[in-house]
C-alpha cells in the first residue's frame, strides 16, 4: 500500500518539470532586454556570494550539533573524521573559489563560466558528504533521541538550504535534497523504517512543488524589481528631460520676447515720425518709409522662422523628394549672397556641379540659404567656399569659411533653437538663432547627414551628405513669368479684425480689384446679394460657432460654381491646413507674401 502511494506521488512530481535558469533568462531577456538580463545575472551572483559563507557556517554549525550528538557511542569518532573532511573542504573551496571570485565581483566584473560550473560542482560534493553523513551516521530508534535529532537536523538543513540555493539554479536544489534524501532513505530501508521512508518520500513531492512555487515567487521578484527600476530611471530621465525642456522653453520665450520688441519698437518710432511729416507738410517720407519696412521684415522673417520651427515640431512639414539638380539650387543662391558677402569684402567661392540628387527642393534649399548666410554673418574677413566631391553612393556639399570658429564645448549646442555664437548681447543684426535648428530639423525630415568642425579664429565647416540619383530632374516653369492682371476682380474679404481688413482692401484696390468687406457671415452674406464675388478671403478663427471653412462652405452654396475659396490664418497646425484642403480650398499661412497673394487670386478656377 504504501509503495503504492510512494509511486504515485512520484509520477506527479515527475510530470511536473520546474523552469530552468536558461528560460527564466530567456523570459526577462523577452521582456527586459540584454542589460536587464546582465542585472539579472550580477544579482544572483551577488546573493550567491552573499549567502555562500553564511550557508557553509550553518552547514558546519548543524553538523557538528550532529557530531556532539553522537558523542559516547562507537560511531563518534567515525563522524569527527567526517566533519573533519567537511570542514576542510569548505575551507578550500573558500580560499580557491569563493574569495577570488567576491574579489573579482567587487572590482565590478562578472563572474566567468568557468566559476558558474566551479558553482555547480562544489555544491554537489557539499551534498554529497551530507548525504554520506546521513547514510552513515543515522542511528537506529533503538536510540530514539539520537534518531531524532539526527533525522531533524538533516531534514531540518534540507528544508533550509532550499530558498538558498534556488537563488543561484532551479536544478541544484532538487539535486541536493534528492542526494541527501536518498541516502536517508537508504538507511531508512536497510533498518526496516518503510512508513518512514514513504513519509520522506512524501516529504521529498512536498519540497519539490515547494520549490516549483518559490522559483516562480522568486522570478516574478526579479520581474517586478527590474519593471521598477526601469520606471524609476524612465521617471528620472522624465523629469529630467522636462527640466531641460523648461529651461530651453523660458530661454526661448525671453529670447523670442526680445526680438519681437525690437522691431515693434522700431515700427512704432518710425511711424511716429512719419506721421509728424506729414502733419508738417514735410514730403521727406523716405528715411521713416524705409525704417518701417526694415522693421516688417524682421518681424516677418522672426515670424516665418517660428512658424517653420512650429512646424517641425508638431510635424506639420512632409518631404516631397524628387531628383535635384544642385546647381539648379546653388547657383542662384550664389549670385544672391555674393551681394551681401561683397558689401563685408567676402569672397564667395563656389564651383557648379552636374550632379542629381535625391532630395526635397524647397527644404534643399532653405539648408544652402541658411548655412551659406550664417558663414557669411560670422565670418569678419576672407572668404567662403562651397565645395562639393562624391562618396561612395553620397554627394558631399561643404561650406567652410574663415570666420570666428567655434569652441568645441558650444559645436554640440549650435543647433539648439536661439544658440547664437559671439552673441550674448542679441543684436538683431546678427539674426533670431533659429537657422541652424532649421537646418539640422530639415536634414533629420530628409534623412541627409549633416557634420560640422571648428576651430575657434580658424574657421568653420559644414558638410551636408545628399543620396546620388539617376534619374532626371522636372523641368521648371519659368520663374519670372508676368502675373496676369486682377482688374475688374471681385474679392471678397472676410475678417473679423478691422486692421487685417483695412490693410487687405488697400493692397487689392492698389491692384485693381473690386474688394467687398465683411467682419462675419452676417455682412458677408448681405455683400454677396448685391454683387457676386470671384475670390473669398476669409480668416480661419472668426466666431465660436463657426470657423473660415464653414463660412466658405456655406457662401459657395449660395454662389454660382467656379468661386475661389482662400483661408489666410495664423494658425499652420496640421489639421487647420487638412481642413480647409479636404473642402477644396487654398490655405495660406499668415504673414503672406503680396506676391504669394496676387499669384493666387490670379489663378483660373477649377
Amino acid at each position: 500500500m504504501s509503495s503504492g502511494v510512494t509511486m504515485s506521488l512520484l509520477q506527479s512530481a515527475a510530470r511536473w518539470r520546474a523552469p530552468t535558469i536558461a528560460q527564466i533568462k530567456s523570459i526577462v531577456a523577452h521582456r527586459f532586454g540584454d542589460s536587464e538580463l546582465d542585472k539579472l545575472d550580477m544579482r544572483r551572483q551577488d546573493f550567491m556570494l552573499g549567502r555562500g559563507m553564511s550557508n557553509s557556517f550553518v552547514t558546519v554549525l548543524l553538523m557538528g550539533i550532529c557530531t556532539f550528538a553522537m558523542l559516547d557511542t562507537p560511531k563518534f569518532t567515525s563522524m569527527l573524521v567526517w566533519m573533519g573532511v567537511l570542514c576542510a573542504y569548505l575551507a578550500l573551496d573558500y580560499v580557491f573559489l569563493f574569495k577570488p571570485v567576491q574579489e573579482r565581483r567587487r572590482a565590478g566584473l562578472p563572474i566567468k563560466n568557468f566559476d558558474h560550473t566551479l558553482f555547480h560542482l562544489s555544491t554537489f560534493i557539499t551534498v554529497a558528504i551530507c548525504s554520506a553523513g546521513g547514510y552513515l551516521f543515522l542511528p537506529t530508534m533503538d536510540d530514539p533521541e539520537r534518531f531524532v535529532i539526527v533525522a531533524t537536523i538533516f531534514g531540518g538543513y534540507l528544508c533550509g538550504s532550499v530558498q538558498s540555493f534556488t537563488w543561484m539554479s532551479i536544478q541544484l536544489p532538487l539535486l541536493f535534497i534528492y542526494t541527501t534524501i536518498v541516502g536517508l532513505m537508504l538507511r531508512f530501508i536497510d533498518y526496516g523504517y518503510y512508513l518512514i521512508a514513504t513519509i520522506f518520500m512524501m516529504y521529498v513531492v512536498y519540497i519539490t512543488f515547494y520549490i516549483r512555487n518559490l522559483t516562480k515567487l522568486q522570478r516574478h521578484h526579479f520581474e517586478i524589481e527590474l519593471e521598477n527600476e526601469n520606471l524609476l530611471s524612465y521617471a528620472t530621465e522624465e523629469r529630467e528631460k522636462a527640466n531641460v525642456a523648461n529651461q530651453e522653453k523660458s530661454r526661448f520665450l525671453s529670447a523670442a520676447s526680445h526680438d519681437l520688441r525690437q522691431p515693434l519698437n522700431s515700427l512704432g518710432l518710425f511711424i511716429y515720425s512719419l506721421k509728424q511729416k506729414l502733419n508738417a507738410g514735410s514730403g521727406d517720407w523716405q528715411e521713416p518709409l524705409e525704417g518701417i519696412e526694415k522693421s516688417h521684415q524682421s518681424l516677418k522673417s522672426l515670424f516665418s522662422s517660428l512658424m517653420e520651427v512650429s512646424r517641425f515640431d508638431e510635424g506639420s512639414i512632409a518631404a516631397d523628394r524628387k531628383p535635384v539638380d544642385v546647381d539648379q539650387i546653388l547657383s542662384p543662391l550664389v549670385s544672391e549672397l555674393s551681394a551681401v558677402a561683397a558689401k563685408k569684402n567676402l569672397e564667395l567661392h563656389y564651383t557648379p556641379s552636374v550632379d542629381i540628387v535625391d532630395s526635397d527642393p524647397a527644404l534643399l534649399t532653405r539648408i544652402f540659404r541658411n548655412l551659406i548666410d550664417n558663414a557669411i554673418k560670422y565670418t569678419q574677413q576672407g572668404s567662403i567656399d562651397i565645395s562639393h566631391a562624391i562618396d561612395g553612393d553620397d554627394f558631399c556639399i561643404t561650406i567652410s569659411d574663415t570666420g570666428i570658429g567655434i569652441e568645441e564645448v558650444e559645436i554640440e549646442h549650435i543647433f539648439d533653437e536661439y544658440r547664437q555664437v559671439d552673441n550674448k548681447a542679441r543684436n538683431k543684426s546678427e539674426g533670431l538663432g533659429l537657422g541652424l535648428a532649421i537646418v539640422k530639423k530639415s536634414c533629420e525630415l530628409l534623412g541627409h547627414a549633416i557634420s560640422v568642425e571648428s576651430r575657434p579664429n580658424v574657421g568653420t565647416v559644414f558638410t551636408v551628405r545628399l543620396p546620388l540619383t539617376e534619374e532626371n530632374p522636372e523641368l521648371d516653369s519659368p520663374a519670372n513669368a508676368q502675373l496676369p492682371t486682377l482688374f475688374g476682380t471681385v474679392v471678397l474679404v472676410v475678417d473679423d479684425d478691422q486692421e487685417i481688413l483695412r490693410s487687405t482692401n488697400i493692397i487689392l484696390e492698389d491692384w485693381g480689384c473690386e474688394v467687398l468687406l465683411a467682419d462675419g457671415l452676417d455682412q458677408a452674406r448681405k455683400q454677396i446679394a448685391v454683387t457676386q464675388p470671384e475670390v473669398i478671403l476669409s480668416d480661419f478663427m472668426l466666431d465660436d460657432h463657426y470657423d473660415g471653412v464653414d463660412l466658405l462652405n456655406t457662401l459657395t452654396a449660395e454662389l454660382p460654381a467656379g468661386v475661389i475659396g482662400i483661408i489666410m490664418s495664423g494658425d499652420s497646425s496640421p489639421e487647420t491646413q487638412k481642413k480647409a484642403r479636404e473642402n477644396g480650398y487654398i490655405h495660406l499661412t499668415k504673414p503672406v507674401e503680396p506676391d504669394v497673394l496676387h499669384e493666387i487670386i490670379s489663378l483660373e478656377p477649377d
